[in-house]
């Protein structure tokens, strides 16, 4: 089934630059989960997803692959669950590569709230 407009993961929706990455990661807020580390940072417009996988995750491109795959998916498909109003980096943590994808939904799941959480003290200019 093709994505609708709305679904689909256009290159606007993407972090991409190295140098966004690392101010991202450097001055972002950090919520974590068993298997992915999330740092969200102020957006200017619209949220944008970014992903690190490293070979600690799994030294086989096809599985670090794989994870980014299932993280774009569950981006496109349940953006509801990130924030509005922030730019997310998703890092990989060991044992991601052993998901499925709906391990993946459902652990991002259980982390969505704590994002919001996150992006609301962003906002306030506050610690959470």
């Amino acid at each position: 089934m093709i994505p609708s407009r709305a679904e689909a993961f256009r290159p606007i929706d993407r972090i991409r630059k190295t140098w966004e990455f690392r101010t991202i990661q450097r001055s972002g807020r950090r919520v974590h989960s068993p298997h992915f580390v999330y740092v969200l940072s102020p957006s200017k417009d619209r949220p944008r997803l970014g992903i690190t996988v490293s070979k600690k995750v799994s030294p086989k491109a096809v599985l670090r692959n794989r994870v980014k795959r299932f993280v774009r998916e569950v981006f496109r498909r349940h953006r509801h669950l990130f924030p509005t109003d922030c730019d997310v980096v998703v890092i990989a943590k060991r044992g991601a590569s052993d998901l499925a994808l709906r391990e993946t939904f459902e652990e991002f799941q259980g982390a969505a709230e704590a994002m919001r959480r996150t992006s609301r003290s962003l906002h306030a200019g506050k610690r959470p």
